[in-house]
């Protein structure tokens, strides 16, 4: 289920099937949330801390312990010592869970997508509800902050960069203590752009280009009648002045009650 690299501080998720569990944004939260609040967490901690009902977590939960991303923990109490089943992520301690990206694999490929898909939505999400609310916008303690950047990078830049995002995800990886009392979400995007410029003199695209219009006559519009311009064809043998028909309006049978 997961993988250990030597020296590495995340577990390695590389099943398809686990990672799609992650795609929910609700699911997200839960794992997130039992990873913030020390590694286990009951049902009713988990609903206490994301201020959802708990009965709309179970579903949840169950489908991470069905997908091996969590299990019952063994204490089985909750924190004021009471019997309650604890769930918790089943890696080594003190470690996190990292996504494992196989992009020549469809399905990882897929699942990875679904899950990036959910995040982008939470982060969405949090930023709507900060932004409603009263959360410090600058400053040193400044906790809301969106912002997208482009660039020229070298390697070293880019290994400055890398460096960077894992001491973010270090501070908050850090256990809560007296300290630490705010709870705080980071989302981000790092992706390579590939420049593709316009070639010059390239042939049209015939499926994607537009008709031309057809160009408006000078001619006058003509009057619209109910009754054609055009002289009436004579019947064969007869001429329009002998026909018995010829200016006489035609009457239509009447209609039987």
């Amino acid at each position: 289920m997961f993988q250990y690299r030597r020296g590495a501080a995340a577990a390695l998720l590389t099943d398809p099937r686990a990672i799609a569990a992650l795609a929910s944004p609700v699911r997200q939260e839960v794992f997130d949330t039992i990873e913030a609040i020390g590694g286990t967490a009951t049902i009713a901690e988990l609903a206490a801390q994301l201020g959802r009902p708990a009965d709309g977590l179970y579903y949840h939960v169950e489908v991470l312990r069905r997908a091996g991303l969590l299990s019952t923990a063994p204490d089985g109490r909750s924190r004021a010592g009471r019997p309650e089943r604890r769930y918790r992520i089943p890696v080594r301690e003190g470690m996190r869970v990292s996504l494992g990206y196989r992009p020549r694999e469809p399905r990882n490929a897929a699942a990875v997508r679904g899950v990036v898909g959910g995040m982008l939505r939470i982060a969405r999400r949090d930023f709507d509800r900060a932004l409603a609310g009263d959360a410090v916008i600058d400053g040193a303690r400044r906790e809301l902050w969106a912002a997208r950047r482009t660039g020229w990078v070298s390697d070293a830049d880019l290994a400055a960069i890398n460096r960077l995002l894992r001491e973010l995800l270090a501070h908050l990886g850090r256990p809560r203590d007296g300290s630490r009392r705010r709870m705080v979400s980071l989302c981000f995007v790092l992706a390579p752009m590939t420049a593709r410029p316009t070639r010059r003199g390239a042939a049209p695209n015939r499926a994607t280009e537009r008709p031309p219009r057809p160009a408006r006559s000078t001619r006058p519009a003509q009057r619209r009648t109910g009754r054609s311009t055009r002289p009436a064809r004579a019947r064969p043998g007869r001429t329009a002045a002998t026909s018995p028909r010829a200016g006489q309006r035609r009457r239509r049978p009447a209609r039987r009650r």
